[in-house]
């Protein structure tokens, strides 16, 4: 419980998604991202196969994409959005799994793609505000 290390090492010997899933999560509360895109990655191998996602896989694989854009792995965010794309489009997070897994604005081409993608962001915002008011 209070010894994080100790736990992490003890996880990673079982070698279970729930394991994987609780590394991630202690990971992330250290805010060591590219360590939590490693767990989520083993999980996500061990949990995930096929299209068909439950809504607890498609919130772990929010997860993934979260911590993929804290530590700036391109990699995994386009191998996640080739992946699980079309899939996550048609889930609730749908809006900010395309924001997140979007490739980078390089050439003026992408200018309209970025702008739908700052617009899609404050719609997220603004529901979230709406949510959290009295």
């Amino acid at each position: 419980r209070g010894n994080k290390d100790a736990a992490l090492a003890m996880l990673g010997t079982l070698g279970t998604a729930r394991a994987d899933a609780a590394r991630a999560e202690i990971y992330a509360g250290r805010k060591d991202w590219p360590k939590a895109v490693s767990a989520l990655t083993a999980w996500e191998q061990k949990a995930v196969s096929g299209a068909n996602l439950t809504d607890h896989q498609q919130a772990m694989l929010m997860r993934l994409v979260v911590a993929a854009a804290l530590s700036s792995d391109a990699p995994t965010l386009q191998r996640v959005a080739a992946t699980y794309g079309a899939t996550m489009a048609k889930s609730h997070s749908a809006a900010l799994f395309r924001v997140l897994t979007s490739p980078p604005v390089q050439q003026e081409a992408d200018l309209p793609r970025a702008f739908e993608d700052i617009q899609q962001t404050r719609q997220l915002l603004d529901n979230l505000h709406e949510t959290e008011s009295p």
